[in-house]
């Protein structure tokens, strides 16, 4: 099914790196109460650490990859995850509804039991049988049938992110969120806003978070401008962060420079104290 196609993340060559090294220690599944969670929205380097603590006691180690599917390279199987979830809407292009993913280390599948038992997690879907019986393989985490006009417009989307590479676009990741580190540093500094993202490329993702006391109604304010302004979609996130997407496959420097450029205005001439301080369900 297609599904097999993104069930490791969302590159062909993850799935020939999924299986753990011989000689490797391994997690106990079945202590899943002392699990040692990590989330990885960040680049995957920090991984190792989660789990080299995670060998050294009874635990796993869980990643979520919804920041870094399609915006920097993931090995899973290379950084010792033992499980590992993530979204396609995002910088995999799959748009809102698509497809979610998940990772189980391949050493991992038989051992562990999906307590949703789903049509297509069958060994044998189509032999329609009164008793369950797993598939051996990762099919067997699935709980019904796949949503296909989801899986096929994210076909497409993936198709184009393959051909660009991973290492292109990260690549050109890095050198967008540099740059609009310097703008931000440059116009918006002056205005009180601060850093919320690393600095350091190797421990940065590719979204910039900028932090601001009024960070809420300066993004209603870019969210809302009125034409002929120019608006600006970021995500806040409490308590005051404007978080702001990069999507190298198609966002552009320019696009950048008018979003900060925008972002200055709005603050230099306090367009944003027009909005109240109440909060939208959404944000």
């Amino acid at each position: 099914m297609i599904f097999a196609r993104y069930a490791g993340v969302c590159f062909d060559r993850l799935r020939q790196t999924m299986s753990r090294p011989a000689g490797e220690s391994q997690a106990s599944p079945t202590r899943s109460s002392q699990a040692a969670k990590y989330a990885s929205h960040c680049p995957s380097a920090p991984i190792p650490s989660a789990s080299r603590y995670q060998r050294s006691c009874p635990s796993c180690c869980a990643a979520s990859c919804a920041h870094s599917a399609g915006a920097l390279p993931v090995n899973l199987a290379g950084t010792g995850a033992d499980f590992a979830v993530g979204c396609t809407y995002k910088y995999l292009n799959g748009g809102p509804g698509s497809p979610a993913f998940l990772y189980v280390r391949r050493d991992l599948q038989q051992q562990l039991s999906q307590p949703m038992w789903g049509w297509f997690a069958a060994e044998d879907p189509f032999a329609f049988k009164l008793q369950f019986i797993p598939a051996p393989d990762i099919s067997r985490y699935r709980v019904g049938t796949p949503p296909m006009l989801s899986m096929k417009a994210l076909e497409p989307a993936i198709d184009i992110v393959l051909e660009a590479t991973i290492e292109r676009l990260r690549t050109k990741s890095i050198k967008q969120t540099e740059y609009l580190i310097f703008l931000a540093d440059q116009w918006l500094a002056p205005f009180g806003f601060t850093l919320g993202t690393p600095r350091r490329a190797e421990t940065r993702g590719s979204h910039v978070s900028l932090r601001h006391p009024e960070g809420y109604r300066i993004s209603r304010a870019l969210i809302e401008a009125p034409p002929p302004d120019l608006r600006v979609i970021p995500d806040f996130r409490a308590p005051d962060n404007i978080r702001l997407g990069i999507t190298p496959l198609y966002t552009t420097f320019v696009e950048i420079h008018r979003a900060l450029n925008r972002i200055r205005t709005v603050v230099e001439s306090k367009v944003f104290e027009q909005y109240p301080t109440e909060r939208l369900p959404v944000t």
